[in-house]
């Protein structure tokens, strides 16, 4: 078995081959195969595969295909060796081949090519191979495919070597044939070097090689003679043409008409033991035999049917005759399918009848009036035929609008609710509306997410019936978080107890569930609902109180004061730039946001003033001496007044 990745890689190829004896690369373009002769052709390449239709055998693939048919001469066993190779003599590239046969004609040999017809076949890898047919008897037809496996350039060489049978060297034909068809008549060679001159039955000549005469009758039967002349040689050659005349068909009956869905049985008027009768019908459809019954007809029939017969291979013209096939009535039931509450739905045909016999009911009228229930109706039309309907169900339907899911929730969140029940469409809306042409809805969904208020639910069920439902979805109220702390003061000295008291306010006498206090930036917290404490350092403290309710409700609220130390201010600085008591210092005054330091030398003429002070004074090259300082802020007390002493070195 050859390796399939081999194959892959030849199919790339695209070289198309080309042979002697012509283009023979399909089955409808065989060349033919003599004896005696030594064919020499290059082999294809780059050609995929042969075409489809034939059953391969065991052939894996067929790359470069080149084919050839053969007739036995003299009877007994032919071998025909075959040979792929480059340089004319050594064996070296890979071939394969299938045989098919016997054959009693070539006329349509290329349909024929089955399993059952297999007498030979190779897939090995050698590059030598031998065609074996046994038993050969003069008169068939074979057909040879060989295949150049190896895709690569080469010569295939191959003859009949042993063997006591012989093959024809033509010239062939493609009869037997029938009044009508075309006559193909085929010689073995076709090369520049050779003349052609065919002659024939009704006063025929011809020098083309492999002449076709179209239409042909009764008269184009007999002995067809071909002379080849080449520079050396002539060769005279005969084949016989065999031509049968198409019958006659002088038409053919019915029992009679019918309706739709009915049986007509058919007659052909001309009676042949041994004819096939096909009959095809305007759909396309085609039966056989004779006489011919067919059950449950189609309109099919309406536009005619047409009988042919073949006999010996031939067949009769077409007769065609119209047959009159009446259409049953297909009547459709229309009208409400359903009915809301308890309404009533009207029923009717979409066509006029001349009667009609409903169901559950048994009223003869083309309208009617139904409740639910299912319904038929059976009609006749003008030709007597008949036809019952499809069943139509009217189906009463009463939806009922429930909005589920309703419980206690704080405000500023939200409830899910729910549409009971499994309908077609949902919409929510909040009532009442701000116009009575518009609904401002809320949702298309069974669910809807609600944060309280009048709403309103409606719903329609597949058949179209609607129902509503209008409630008011309270919410409860958040409590209002508060609390207060003594000393009461924004701005409380540090390591001082100060309480916090929680003074929340919370409605629906909701009972409060959790006390959440968060002391930034200590990162303190704690459950307690009056919690105690001091800070050990100066600083901007957040105060944040989170109370809860037993339901869930929560609010928030937050407070921020000051813990501060008394500010005081040095009796001296020395700003020499030895890094050492450089700037004038004032401990704990940024604790006190909004302070304002003032200097004055001592006849008071203000020589520095600061906003928010940094610690970053050095004097401004101030002489040295005594000066007066004044420092106010907001959370003083008093202001701080008194000397301080400039020292340079």
């Amino acid at each position: 078995m050859k390796h399939i990745l081999t194959l892959l890689s030849i199919l790339l190829l695209f070289a198309a081959p080309v042979f002697s004896q012509g283009t023979n690369n399909s089955c409808s373009s065989a060349a033919p195969f003599c004896t005696g002769t030594e064919f020499d052709f290059p082999a294809g390449t780059g050609t995929p595969t042969s075409e489809v239709g034939p059953d391969y055998g065991c052939l894996g693939s067929e790359p470069n295909p080149a084919w050839y048919f053969l007739q036995i001469a003299d009877s007994g066993t032919v071998d025909i060796d075959i040979m792929g190779t480059v340089d004319g003599t050594t064996p070296s590239n890979d071939i394969d081949f299938i045989c098919y046969g016997p054959f009693t004609s070539l006329l349509n040999v290329c349909d024929q090519l089955t399993a059952a017809n297999t007498i030979d076949c190779s897939y090995s890898g050698s590059a030598t191979e031998q065609v074996n047919i046994t038993n050969g008897i003069p008169g068939e037809f074979y057909m040879i495919l060989l295949t150049n496996f190896s895709n690569t350039p080469c010569n295939i060489l191959f003859s009949q070597g042993s063997g006591t049978g012989s093959t024809s060297c033509g010239p062939f034909n493609n009869g037997p044939l029938c009044d009508g068809q075309d006559l193909q008549l085929l010689s073995f060679f076709n090369e520049a070097e050779v003349t052609f001159s065919w002659t024939g039955p009704d006063g025929f000549t011809s020098t083309d090689p492999n002449p076709v005469i179209p239409n042909i009758t009764e008269a184009n039967a007999g002995t067809y003679t071909l002379v080849t002349t080449n520079p050396t040689d002539t060769i005279t050659g005969t084949t016989v043409v065999e031509i049968y005349p198409s019958p006659n068909l002088s038409g053919f009956t019915t029992q009679g008409d019918s309706c739709i869905g009915g049986s007509l049985t058919f007659f052909a008027d001309s009676v042949f033991a041994t004819a096939n009768y096909t009959w095809t019908f305007s759909n396309g459809q085609v039966f056989t035999g004779n006489p011919f019954l067919l059950n449950n007809i189609d309109s099919m029939l309406v536009d005619g049917v047409t009988l042919s017969y073949e006999l010996d291979g031939c067949f009769s013209p077409p007769a065609t005759i119209p047959v009159n096939v009446f259409p049953s009535p297909l009547p459709i039931i229309f009208g409400d399918d359903h009915t809301c509450a308890q309404e009533l739905s009207t029923l009717s045909t979409t066509e006029l009848y001349t009667s009609y016999t409903w169901t559950n009911g048994g009223e003869t009228t083309r309208t009617i009036t139904s409740n639910q229930g299912t319904y038929s109706v059976t009609v006749f039309n003008q030709y007597g035929c008949d036809g019952t309907s499809a069943p139509f169900t009217v189906v009463n339907s009463d939806p009922q609008a429930v909005i589920l899911g309703i419980d206690r929730f704080c405000k500023y969140d939200s409830i899910e609710l729910n549409a009971g029940g499994n309908y077609a469409s949902y919409l929510w809306y909040p009532t009442p509306q701000s116009s009575a042409n518009t609904i401002d809805s809320l949702s298309t969904a069974d669910t809807l997410i609600w944060g309280g208020g009048f709403l309103t639910l409606r719903v329609e069920d597949s058949f179209g019936c609607i129902d509503s439902v209008n409630l008011e979805i309270p919410y409860t109220d958040l409590p209002k978080a508060l609390f207060s702390h003594e000393p009461s003061s924004y701005a409380i000295l540090v390591n001082t107890n100060i309480q916090f008291t929680d003074e929340t306010v919370n409605a629906y006498n909701d009972s409060l569930a959790t006390w959440d206090w968060t002391f930034d930036p200590l990162l303190y917290e704690t459950g307690v609902q009056n919690p105690l404490l001091s800070y050990p350092d100066t600083g901007v403290r957040k105060v944040t109180l989170i109370v809860t309710s037993e339901l869930g409700c929560s609010d928030t609220l937050s407070s921020t004061f000051y813990i501060i130390d008394k500010p005081f201010v040095p009796n001296a600085f020395s700003p020499g730039g030895d890094g050492f008591n450089d700037y004038l210092k004032i401990p704990f005054l940024n604790g006190y946001p909004g302070n304002n330091v003032v200097i004055f030398n001592r006849w008071g003429k203000k020589v520095y003033e600061a906003k928010d002070y940094k610690n970053d004074w050095n004097g401004d090259e101030l002489p040295s001496g005594t000066y007066f300082y004044v420092v106010s802020a907001p959370l003083l007390e008093n202001d701080l007044k008194g000397t301080i002493t400039l020292i340079r070195n």
